[in-house]
């Protein structure tokens, strides 16, 4: 193996574990977003929500590139673009939703995903609206039904990812990452998370 395969090979290692890191992080955060809804603090639930989504946009982004990588369809110019995207909130959440809204967007609910960062920044700022001077306070702007929408969201597209692995309709090459999506406790939480907000 050549120093030139054995970095690539260490570059490829390396994303790798960002695409699982980044998926566990995006977990944890929407597991606490959904304490925060319990506790019926929704700008908090719903910024954490869009964090998470972000994260899994994240994860899957990388997950992207690793695919393309060990493909060669990746020049420099491509690569440095997709590198570019991972630190910038929009892309992240364009690239989720782009890839998973077609089935769960419900626009009578939910508001499109270009406002999300919108929403994000109103769920813990209080501002100013531009061009009418109205003021902004998180507890107004971000209610329990804008919040729930998101969870809502964010949870089914879990849940059918779950179900995904489960019926060998496999869609992320991460080993970890499969198996996270086919642990009984992932199962569990996501479903608990389903029947709670069903019933609210």
């Amino acid at each position: 193996m050549t120093k030139q395969e054995r970095q690539k090979k260490t570059s490829l290692e390396n994303w790798a574990k960002m695409e699982f890191e980044s998926f566990k992080n995006a977990l944890r955060l929407h597991i606490d977003s959904f304490d925060l809804f319990k506790n019926k603090s929704f700008p908090s639930a719903y910024f954490l929500s869009i964090l998470a989504l972000e994260e899994f946009g994240k994860s899957e982004i990388v997950d992207f590139i690793i695919f393309h990588s060990l493909l060669g369809n990746l020049d420099n110019e491509y690569y440095d673009k997709w590198i570019n995207s991972l630190h910038k909130h929009q892309s992240k959440q364009n690239f989720f939703s782009n890839a998973h809204h077609a089935s769960f967007f419900d626009k009578k609910i939910i508001s499109p995903y270009k406002d999300f960062e919108k929403n994000k920044q109103n769920a813990v700022y209080v501002g100013i609206k531009k061009g009418n001077n109205h003021l902004i306070i998180p507890f107004k702007f971000i209610n329990y039904k804008k919040t729930k929408c998101q969870l809502v969201y964010l949870n089914d597209v879990l849940f059918d990812w779950s179900i995904k692995e489960k019926q060998g309709i496999s869609f992320r090459d991460n080993e970890k990452v499969h198996k996270k999506l086919k642990s009984k406790k992932f199962s569990r939480k996501i479903k608990e998370i389903k029947d709670f907000l069903k019933e609210k």
